[in-house]
């Protein structure tokens, strides 16, 4: 997930170019990437006026906790400190961007923190493929904001005299903040080759599930033939490819032309560190020879 938020310029390491991603991730990185995924940077969240005991006014830190108060995000400790350096737990992120989200109302009316929002984080699968136990790690945080980004937002559909409020949207962080969407298909075509009755494309860009998108990262040809989830931005004149990574429910076998044996009837025979062995290609596939 690393990957697909650094594409998005959500997530970054550190100077020295790692990622450290077993460490604890401190509140302030953690608010940090929340405002990414809003569309915002620290630059132009910054709350004047703002007195804490342990951050002074004009710094980064004090820029992303003042707007992180503000929002109701985080909470002041008793002393009146915001302990931008310390860590958090997946109880407190995933309390702060549900409430980035809309579901304040709802997680309230279910006991409130932690337990309403940490239902509400059930029902979304928030919480699945991540240790939700001790503190939050820069890992799980980054999976964490992988799978809100993509959740639906709660919206408000009433504002009559009564205020209602729905989750049955395909509207979600990507969608309503940076125009993006994401979708699964398989690449049929690219400017390198076309499989089946698809021609290779012109430069710039790739055909996946039947449809056209400009594409400029000539590194996304390699994914010709395999079933991708991608990242498109939809725009009047154009769909361009943000980000593509395979599918996780690709499964993967490469064998090297020096080692192949024979093909014939659907089977190939081939050398795996010395041992004979074979695989069936059923007749429905595709096979590019040096694709």
């Amino acid at each position: 997930y690393v990957e697909v938020l650094n594409a998005f310029g959500f997530v970054s390491g550190y100077e020295d170019g790692t990622f450290k991603p077993d460490e604890p991730i401190s509140r302030v990185d953690f608010m940090s990437m929340l405002i990414k995924t809003l569309n915002l940077t620290a630059d132009n969240v910054k709350v004047s006026g703002c007195s804490f005991y342990d951050v002074d006014e004009g710094t980064y830190e004090y820029n992303v906790m003042s707007y992180a108060i503000k929002q109701n995000y985080y909470s002041l400790y008793n002393d009146n400190t915001v302990r931008p350096s310390a860590p958090l737990t997946y109880a407190d992120a995933v309390t702060a961007y549900l409430k980035a989200m809309g579901y304040t109302s709802v997680a309230e009316a279910k006991g409130g923190f932690p337990y309403g929002y940490l239902s509400i984080a059930t029902d979304l699968n928030l919480y699945k493929g991540i240790d939700t136990s001790g503190n939050l790690s820069r890992k799980d945080a980054v999976t964490l904001i992988y799978k809100c980004i993509k959740a639906p937002v709660n919206k408000l559909i009433s504002s009559g005299g009564r205020v209602q409020y729905s989750n049955d949207t395909d509207d979600n962080i990507l969608s309503v903040y940076h125009n993006i969407y994401a979708d699964t298909g398989v690449v049929n075509a690219t400017q390198i080759d076309g499989i089946g009755d698809y021609a290779k494309t012109r430069a710039g860009e790739i055909v996946i599930g039947g449809v056209n998108y400009t594409c400029q990262d000539k590194s996304f040809t390699k994914y010709l033939g395999y079933k991708v989830e991608y990242f498109f931005r939809d725009t009047d004149e154009k769909k361009e490819i943000v980000f593509i990574h395979k599918d996780k429910s690709v499964k993967e076998m490469r064998i090297y032309g020096d080692d192949v044996i024979s093909y014939k009837n659907g089977t190939l025979k081939y050398f795996d560190n010395g041992k004979r062995e074979s695989v069936d290609i059923d007749r429905n596939h595709t096979f590019i020879q040096n694709g």
